[in-house]
This record gives C-alpha cells, structure tokens and sequence, in this order.
C-alpha cells in the first residue's frame, strides 16, 4: 500500500512541484525501448546530431568543425 502511494501520488507531485518533467521522458524511454534497430540507430544519430550542434555552437572553434 505504502509503496503505491508513493508511486502513484506522491513522487509524481513532487517532480511536479520541483518543474522536473521525469515522467515525460520515462514515457519516451519506454517507447523507444523496442525501436527496430534502423530506427533506433536513426534516432541515436539525431540524438548525437543535435548534441553536436549545441556542442560546438558553444565554442570558438565551432565554426571550423561545422
């Protein structure tokens, strides 16, 4: 009983009041989860894409490698 309160009621709210959104991306890590392996691999290079962009557009050298 303890342990469904918690996961049902009182985590939730707390992320919800600390501005996290945790359960947004468990409920995009579940459908990701059993992605084909051409799918799982485009999506891992958008994911590596979109890391590298924000990367290097933070650098002085960003420029040169873009």
């Amino acid at each position: 009983m303890h342990s469904k309160l918690v996961k049902h009621l009182i985590f939730p709210l707390h992320e919800k009041i600390m501005g996290r959104d945790t359960y947004k991306f468990l409920d995009r890590l579940e459908k990701e989860q059993f992605l084909g392996k051409k799918a799982s691999e485009k999506l891992k290079f958008q994911k590596l894409k979109r890391l590298n962009l924000n990367v290097f557009s933070g650098t002085i050298y960003g420029g040169a490698f873009l």
